[in-house]
């Protein structure tokens, strides 16, 4: 059991999961760069006693989830671990702990949940290969993010994947259920239902899908979960749900036809971990790094190019009309057991002993 060091900027529900853990396998040590984010509620964040040692910094807060704390560096230069993982490279926090444990040779991995290729600038392209080359290895959550990091500097045979998640293995439905009956317990009385989870943001793709339900001539409800909308909709299909709490979203997920990611970017996409391991399938776009891993065409879902609503609105008819619908429900449970926090895990700690 080596002793983990393990940076990251807030601590989300799925990453306490996630260190309880590894924990298992290896003596960890957090360090949070922030307590809670500015845009999350508070009811998203987990009260609970942890197997793990934790440490919050308390720098200048910058943006809604990242920070500036030079003393990230006082607990680098203790040497009281074997090994740091710094979980991204973006906030300035990671970019000094990186900085300092490359000047100073200490090793250490990056762990990447999600990355898209982009056209940076030319400085920002020097900057981030500075930082992402400087790593021992580099662990990954698929192939979207090996081709952001081989850009930057990474090894490939340094690069090590990992199931990227927010489910237990305790949260899988072993099998279907009537999600008539959950439709009931939401009051939604359309005979179709479409889901979207998350941000109501431009880059979320909310505009496309809201264009997208006029492709389809269905009996149909959209819900539209996790924030407000910015502007009044006349549609009657569209409803609004500000936050639901976990359990609550469940019921949303197990009653759902199909779950709807339009988005323009998305790293990773969680809500497609969440809805899978309930059976439900889902349509994402060609820009959702979840959705370039875990959906497959006419088997759990589809995949669509971003900002096309005539594309997503066929899509998602398509599969409200599949004859083979209980088939694509089967295939999405099958998905998500392979995506479990405990394999992440397990995953991880199996890369710790590969390359420390």
């Amino acid at each position: 059991m080596k002793r983990i060091l393990y940076i990251t900027n807030l601590p989300a529900p799925y990453k306490i999961d996630f260190f309880q853990e590894l924990c298992k396998y290896e003596d960890l040590t957090v360090i949070y760069e922030r307590s809670k984010a500015e845009n999350r509620n508070e009811m998203w964040y987990k009260k609970t006693t942890n197997s793990f040692h934790e440490i919050y910094l308390n720098g200048i807060k910058i943006g809604e989830e990242n920070s500036f704390d030079t003393r990230i560096c006082s607990y680098l230069r203790a040497l009281k671990y074997d090994f740091v993982i710094v979980n991204g490279y973006s906030s300035f926090t990671e970019m000094i702990a990186i900085l300092y444990m490359k000047i100073h040779k200490i090793k250490f991995a990056i762990m990447c949940d999600g990355i898209l290729v982009k056209n940076n600038s030319f400085i920002k392209r020097k900057v981030k290969r500075l930082l992402i080359s400087s790593a021992r290895f580099w662990l990954s959550s698929g192939s979207l993010t090996d081709q952001a990091l081989l850009e930057c500097g990474a090894c490939k045979d340094r690069i090590y994947h990992y199931p990227f998640t927010s489910i237990k293995k305790s949260e899988l439905c072993t099998k279907h259920y009537n999600n008539a009956a959950y439709k009931l317990k939401i009051k939604c009385h359309s005979k179709y239902m479409i889901l979207y989870v998350g941000q109501m943001i431009y880059r979320k793709g909310i505009d496309v899908l809201i264009r997208a339900i006029d492709y389809i001539d269905l009996d149909i409800q959209l819900y539209l979960v996790g924030g407000s909308i910015n502007k009044n909709i006349s549609d009657k299909r569209i409803k609004n749900v500000k936050f639901l709490k976990s359990n609550e979203l469940k019921d949303f997920y197990k009653a759902a036809d199909v779950l709807v990611l339009p988005s323009r970017e998305d790293t990773w996409g969680l809500v497609i971990n969440e809805a899978l391991c309930c059976g439900t399938p889902v349509i994402a776009t060609d820009q959702c790094g979840a959705a370039i891993e875990m959906i497959e065409k006419n088997k759990n879902g589809d995949i669509v190019p971003a900002g096309r609503a005539d594309l997503l609105g066929k899509a998602i008819k398509k599969i409200l009309l599949a004859p083979n619908y209980e088939e694509y429900i089967r295939l999405s449970l099958e998905t998500a057991k392979k995506y479990t926090i405990e394999k992440m895990a397990k995953s991880v700690s199996e890369a710790i002993k590969k390359y420390v």
